[in-house]
């Protein structure tokens, strides 16, 4: 997955550090899940990713959207709720030119 480099500083200045990438790309060992090579399953999901903090979590549709979320707190499949006053959702590129937005 590519974002911008205006993209990664924007995020970068919401989530309060830098994002663990190379000449624009995430790297993938530090790719926890992607539904494109892992397989789209809750299951799997949560067998990648519980217990694991801070996250950001990206949903790229067609190429052209790039939207996602943060939590600072560990992915849980426990189903209870959990609060985290640092977790945001935010759209990247929503496939018509308009700014990044939290």
């Amino acid at each position: 997955m590519v974002i911008e480099t205006e993209q990664v500083h924007k995020l970068q200045g919401w989530i309060g550090h830098e994002l663990v990438r190379f000449n624009g790309r995430v790297l993938d060992e530090h790719v926890l899940y992607a539904g494109s090579r892992d397989g789209f399953s809750n299951e799997l999901f949560h067998n990648q990713c519980d217990g694991m903090a801070p996250t950001v979590t990206f949903v790229v549709l067609g190429n052209k959207r790039v939207f996602g979320g943060y939590t600072s707190i560990p992915w849980s499949s426990n189903n209870l709720p959990m609060g985290d006053r640092s977790a945001f959702l935010f759209s990247l590129t929503d496939g018509h030119e308009r700014e990044a937005l939290k």
